[in-house]
């Protein structure tokens, strides 16, 4: 019972993480044009503060929820020693570096800097999604090669279409 409480609760917190992950993003992206096309200063101001409430009152608590149950979780169910765990663990680094990494963009547009292209921006958006794949799968099938090949066969199908609609519009 532990166990299935401490799984919820993960799963709960780490929902939360991801789509706090793709709106803040997003904020970014509508404050990253703001600033591209010098837009009304309400607009750069109300992108930023929106920006650093979803980092204060969803992000940092979906992270440190995830990661402390997920921890608990590993202790309870002895997760640490399967080699599966040990590629989930990868793409949770993974996915905090992206983390930290959305943070500094975030603290230099707060401060009115252009970090990146909107247009690169939204490319950066599709990382965390990839993520989420191959985590879910690696999780779900208890197999360390899975996730890896569900993350490469969603990109090469991906890619695969991005290079159609290109040609298509040609």
């Amino acid at each position: 019972m532990i166990g299935l409480s401490l799984k919820a609760l993960h799963i709960i917190f780490a929902v939360s993480w991801f789509s706090g992950l793709f709106f803040w993003i997003r904020i970014m992206i509508y404050h990253t044009e703001a600033l591209e096309t010098q837009g009304s200063a309400d607009v750069i101001r109300l992108m930023a503060l929106a920006g650093r409430r979803i980092q204060s009152f969803v992000l940092v608590p979906a992270l440190v929820g995830t990661l402390g149950f997920g921890t608990a979780l590993v202790i309870v169910t002895g997760a640490a020693l399967a080699p599966w765990f040990h590629v989930k663990l990868a793409l949770v680094l993974l996915l905090i570096a992206y983390h930290g990494w959305a943070w500094r963009l975030s603290r230099r547009l707060g401060a009115g800097q252009m970090g990146m292209s909107s247009k690169r921006l939204r490319l950066m958006n599709e990382l965390p999604f990839f993520l989420l794949v191959g985590i879910v799968f690696t999780a779900v099938f208890r197999n360390p090669s899975i996730g890896v090949k569900a993350i490469a066969v969603l990109g090469g199908a991906i890619g695969s279409l991005m290079v159609i609609l290109r040609w298509s519009r040609r």
